[in-house]
């Protein structure tokens, strides 16, 4: 595990440094993103970065980690409006370029879109990095306490934590979807690189249970520690556990 401590504009630059420098080094890269107020100046910072150093876009590809079920890719609080705006749209990628479990209806055969979007990472040749962000009580994607690790892309009841802290994103609990669609575990640690970012004080104690305490079903995130190539990237206040 490699551990990285910056601020500002430092914390998104180097996380859109290891990006361009995996697009750079395979035009035809696969990436995995995650949406998430911590991935926001990330995301715009990588965009800025590809337009502004010229680089040859047309052939990575990119597959998000998860997605509400019931929730149009037209609502502002979906993960997929905001990635298209903070990513898609400023770099116009072409349709073909983005895998997202997006616009799920409740009434379709949710399990067998999963499976369609395992089929189509394993097509793609795997991803070759996959950046994640980490919830308070250690979930990562829509991966609550208690999921199985074997879990591949899968349909899943969001806790009333999880639901609880995006309130300010859909303006009230009743607002925000009970069901959701996420990469599992397995599908996660099966990427060649895992970046995790996490910024702030309220995500010190599960930082420091994630990446210290025994790899456990019910901190989702612990099971980071086993992957081979994973790159941690904190603020001072995210990491202030770890440094004592």
């Amino acid at each position: 595990m490699e551990l990285l401590i910056l601020e500002g504009n430092e914390f998104d630059e180097k996380a859109a440094d290891i990006a361009l420098a995996q697009i750079n080094k395979k035009l035809d890269s696969t990436l995995g993103f995650a949406t998430g107020n911590t991935t926001v100046g990330f995301h715009k910072r990588l965009a800025e970065n590809l337009l502004d150093k010229q680089v040859d876009i047309s052939q990575f590809s990119t597959f998000n980690l998860d997605e509400y079920v019931g929730v149009s890719s037209q609502n502002p609080s979906s993960c997929y409006y905001r990635m298209n705006e903070q990513f898609f749209k400023p770099l116009k990628l072409r349709k073909e370029q983005i895998h997202f479990l997006n616009d799920l209806s409740e009434q379709e055969n949710l399990q067998l879109r999963c499976t369609q979007f395992d089929k189509q990472i394993e097509e793609s040749g795997g991803i070759d990095i996959q950046f994640l962000g980490i919830g308070l009580n250690g979930h990562i994607g829509f991966n609550e306490p208690g999921s199985p690790f074997g879990k591949t892309t899968h349909v899943v009841d969001i806790d009333l934590n999880t639901r609880e802290s995006k309130i300010p994103v859909f303006g009230s609990l009743d607002n925000v979807p009970k069901q959701g669609v996420t990469m599992g575990i397995k599908s996660i640690m099966k990427a060649r690189n895992i970046v995790l970012l996490a910024k702030g004080g309220s995500k010190a104690n599960i930082i420091f249970q994630s990446l210290t305490g025994p790899v456990t079903q019910d901190i989702p995130a612990s099971i980071l520690q086993l992957h081979p190539n994973l790159v941690v990237i904190l603020d001072k206040a995210a990491a202030q556990k770890i440094n004592q």
